[in-house]
């Protein structure tokens, strides 16, 4: 069955840190994002080992994507992380094929973000934002 989609996009700012703190091998980022973008399965069993905390919640192959939206946007930020809270924005420019440049609507501040999504946004398209990345459109 495999780790949910929209649970893969969620948590891939996540999986960007915990490869560069040496949580996570090149192998396993680089094998993350063909995930996200659909192109490759990632082990379900090491999803569960290194997102102990959503997994915690719920089953990584069954939750649907109301559960892990509703997680992430609500849940997720009553954890006392300001800055790996889940928050809208709207996409400004379209800066390359991996990065765009948004504003959070929260703050106002605009800033670069990674595409964590599959499809590109659209500019003025309304977004969720994670950490350092966009994860869904709203």
């Amino acid at each position: 069955m495999g780790v949910n989609k929209v649970l893969l996009r969620y948590s891939a700012p996540c999986a960007r840190i915990f490869w560069r703190c040496g949580l996570m091998t090149k192998e396993d980022y680089n094998l993350y994002r063909k995930a996200v973008r659909g192109e490759a399965d990632f082990p379900v069993e090491f999803f569960k080992k290194i997102f102990w905390r959503p997994c915690k919640r719920f089953d990584p192959e069954k939750a649907t994507n109301e559960e892990i939206r509703k997680y992430f946007l609500e849940e997720h930020n009553k954890e006392g992380k300001e800055w790996c809270n889940v928050v809208e924005a709207v996409v400004t420019k379209i800066l390359s094929e991996e990065k765009v440049l948004i504003r959070r609507t929260d703050n106002n501040r605009e800033i670069e973000a990674y595409i964590d999504m599959k499809e590109t946004p659209k500019i003025n398209e309304k977004v969720a934002f994670h950490i350092d990345g966009i994860v869904d459109k709203l």
